[in-house]
């Protein structure tokens, strides 16, 4: 989850009200949703004061008075300050941490990746393979294998040189745990800052928006897929035919599973507002 300013409050879906404030303000920031569902994970990005952040929190969404209040606690330190990096769940208690960048440093983008178990999190993170390519920007997520249990870890585009602009890349990265990350079939396009978000049965990842080139915003909306064949498994992107109404990047969408609409919520020079698409059959 991206903001494109230091803002730390949280907020709901059909409300323009605040329903709970984070810790601390968080720009370039990673979150993923924990605990079946009942809170969200922040981690990572800079602050006010434009320096990287190495803590974490976790906001918890209870409902007193029929109204939805957040509550958030700090939580695991990173394994070192970071910004626009990824944190996806593998499974219900593996989470990854991998790729981004030190804001504002003269250091490297960051090849490193991480996983933690949720379930002991007092032992902290254990140093996982590196990614092939140094990433920041990047489109991330976890998806099942249709046919079989497995799960892979996807590191999809992004920027690959820091600066003004930097380089854009299609590249993408596949990790199944316990091996190295390898190279994948690459996006129709360069592609950074877009939104990603798996369905709800967590067999396809939904890309959307972001930029192509530093200069220009996508409206295409791209899914990946794995299915299980003889050799493992093959897994490839889809171009779809319908695309987002406004241009966004450093977007956040997501799927509400009783509407089966995939909703995209935009930031770009000037906010746009919220758009939903139907995929229930495409």
């Amino acid at each position: 989850m991206y903001s494109r300013d230091s803002g730390s409050q949280c907020y709901r879906l059909g409300s323009s009200m605040p329903v709970g404030t984070l810790l601390t303000g968080r720009v370039a920031s990673a979150g993923v949703v924990i605990r079946n569902g009942t809170a969200l994970w922040m981690a990572g990005g800079y602050n006010f004061q434009w320096e990287d952040q190495d803590t974490s929190e976790i906001i918890e969404v209870s409902n007193e008075k029929q109204s939805l209040l957040a509550e958030s606690t700090e939580f695991v330190k990173l394994p070192r300050p970071m910004s626009y990096h990824c944190l996806e769940m593998i499974d219900d208690k593996l989470a990854i941490l991998f790729g981004g960048e030190e804001f504002g440093h003269s250091s490297p983008i960051i090849r490193d990746s991480w996983i933690m178990d949720l379930d002991s999190p007092s032992f902290g993170w254990t140093l996982s393979p590196s990614l092939n390519i140094a990433r920041k920007d990047h489109m991330g997520g976890s998806v099942i294998v249709i046919g079989s249990d497995q799960r892979v870890v996807i590191a999809a585009g992004g920027r690959v040189s820091s600066g003004q602009g930097g380089q854009f890349t299609n590249s993408v990265e596949l990790l199944v745990v316990g091996l190295d990350w390898e190279l994948g079939p690459i996006l129709p396009m360069t592609l950074a800052m877009a939104a990603s978000s798996t369905t709800s049965d967590k067999t396809r990842l939904f890309v959307s928006g972001g930029l192509s080139a530093i200069t220009e915003e996508s409206l295409a909306v791209l899914s990946f897929s794995c299915q299980q064949s003889d050799g493992g498994f093959d897994c490839a992107w889809t171009k779809h035919d319908f695309e987002l109404m406004k241009r966004r990047e450093y977007g956040v969408s997501f799927i509400v599973t009783s509407l089966n609409d995939l909703i995209f919520e935009g930031a770009s020079t000037i906010a746009h507002p919220i758009s939903m698409i139907n995929v229930s059959s495409k």
